[in-house]
């Protein structure tokens, strides 16, 4: 039911509750719903995976940065065309459609490429990849 709401709806809101990084914003983007940071601007830089960085080897060094969320994009949202924060709701003559699928099916497709439990299993694979080459050329 819950995922079945967030597929059928334009925008959910959301907000720090315990912690900045949670499940609950990937949920809302991999339903293809934008996502409504009502406190994005108290979001420090370190945090929703900012970046991670990996270093392999003192002589072999191989970084792999992790863009993480796209906080300024979030940030532009708030102001979405035909958006109204004051009661949550929309304007449909106002609320501009092509862009509301631009804007969605690039944070679509930036989830599938960079947040999923695919593209994450990718980044550890490559990372011990190198780090088993950087041991391997130590051995030589």
């Amino acid at each position: 039911m819950y995922r079945k709401d967030l597929e059928g709806s334009l925008f959910a809101l959301t907000f720090k509750k315990a912690g900045w990084d949670c499940l609950r914003h990937l949920e809302i983007l991999s339903a293809g719903c934008l996502p409504l940071f009502t406190d994005i601007v108290n979001c420090p830089k370190s945090a929703i995976a900012s970046k991670l960085l990996f270093t392999a080897h003192t002589y072999f060094i191989f970084k792999i940065v992790f863009l993480g969320h796209p906080k300024a994009i979030y940030k532009l949202l708030l102001e979405f065309p035909g958006l109204r924060l004051d009661d949550f709701s929309q304007d449909w003559t106002v609320l501009d459609r092509q862009l509301y699928v631009a804007v969605g099916e690039a944070l679509l497709q930036f989830t599938r490429n960079v947040l999923s439990c695919k593209a994450m299993a990718r980044l550890i694979y490559i990372y011990h990849t190198c780090l088993l080459y950087a041991r391997n050329d130590e051995l030589k």
